[in-house]
């Protein structure tokens, strides 16, 4: 199959992703639980393919993300607490896999220090305040299992730090797909805790809905245009 049907066919499937996405909302919307989930879960596989149609190279480590991505999306679908504790887990494999990925593109001789130490600090410093604000709820809510909350925040402000060194260190075409698709995660995982120990309504799970959506389909097509 030549490369013109593949991207006709990868633009096919970009379109099927926006219209589950949008009927993700809908049901929302509409309060439809149950029809709701039969589009959540099937967003990650129809983006494995768009990643496959679209681009030439893939990777190995992209297709183990969307794998544990989309687990833990089937498991957070319903949000008890049961099926969050065991869900956080395998988000935080499917960022580790983005992050193992994305490092070996930087060249550490050609980044600055000071600004890395800038960086760093800034995001760090911005989760650990996201954790101490929320520390009341997560405790509760956690309890023994708080340390997943904390590797789950960690892993997603060293993603945004990743992504961003790589536009200094060893500019390349897709990473500004990186920069962003990672910081709208980083919402959308603040979005999701809020949902879950905050306030859980209509409006807030439509951001968190559509900035994970938004999120990761930036990602792999940062990805796709890096590798």
């Amino acid at each position: 199959m030549n490369k013109e049907v593949l991207g006709i066919f990868s633009y096919i499937i970009l379109l099927i992703y926006t219209l589950f996405t949008i009927g993700n909302l809908y049901m929302i919307l509409q309060k439809k639980d149950t029809e709701r989930s039969f589009f959540n879960v099937l967003l990650m596989p129809i983006l494995a393919l768009f990643y496959f149609l679209k681009f030439k190279n893939h990777n190995i480590l992209i297709y183990l993300s969307i794998f544990s991505f989309w687990i833990g999306d089937i498991l957070c679908t319903k949000r008890n607490k049961k099926n969050i504790i065991i869900g956080l887990p395998l988000f935080i494999i499917g960022i580790a896999l983005y992050i193992v990925k994305l490092a070996t593109f930087i060249k550490i001789s050609e980044l600055n220090y000071l600004l890395t130490i800038v960086i760093m600090l800034l995001y760090f410093g911005l989760v650990f305040f996201e954790i101490i604000i929320s520390y009341e709820y997560a405790i509760e809510y956690f309890k023994g299992d708080i340390i997943y909350l904390y590797i789950f925040a960690f892993v997603n402000a060293t993603l945004c730090i990743i992504a961003i060194l790589n536009a200094f260190s060893n500019y390349r075409s897709g990473v500004w797909y990186l920069i962003f698709g990672s910081n709208l995660f980083l919402l959308s995982s603040s979005l999701f805790l809020f949902v879950v120990f905050i306030k859980n309504n209509r409006f807030f799970n439509l951001c968190l809905t559509l900035t994970y959506a938004i999120a990761k389909l930036l990602l792999i097509i940062g990805f796709g245009l890096l590798i």
